[in-house]
């Protein structure tokens, strides 16, 4: 069992409670029906992408609603995540990628893939 195992049983037991409610996201209040089907959506985006389970990938978001997803999503997916609190990685640490929904900010050559609201949505 990975630690989202028990985010998504509370959304299957629970889907109309409130499970995120930020101010300043433009995704509004999270249900946890809406939680589960954005960690769903955005695990198979990331697949798509080419994140591999065992990746290490940092992110740099800036909304709380999307971070928060899109993290959730790499680790159901096996993925090792790191939250970036600027746009240049930590230094000593080369990510495999980093997920950004500002990749023209990004530096150190690292490959920057950008993220926005398709990545929560159905595909």
């Amino acid at each position: 069992m990975n630690i989202v195992e028990p985010i998504l049983f509370q959304c299957k037991l629970n889907p109309i409670a409130l499970a995120i409610c930020v101010p300043g996201s433009k995704y509004g209040p999270v249900s946890y029906g809406m939680l589960e089907r954005f960690i769903h959506n955005a695990a198979r985006t990331a697949v798509k992408s080419g994140i591999a389970p065992g990746s290490l990938v940092a992110t740099y978001i800036n909304d709380t609603v999307l971070h928060t997803s899109l993290t959730l999503a790499l680790m159901f997916s096996g993925v090792t995540t790191l939250s970036l609190r600027g746009p240049k990685p930590v230094a000593g640490i080369t990510p495999d990628a980093i997920l950004t929904d500002a990749p023209g900010k990004i530096s150190g050559g690292v490959t920057a893939l950008g993220v926005d609201q398709s990545w929560l949505e159905d595909v």
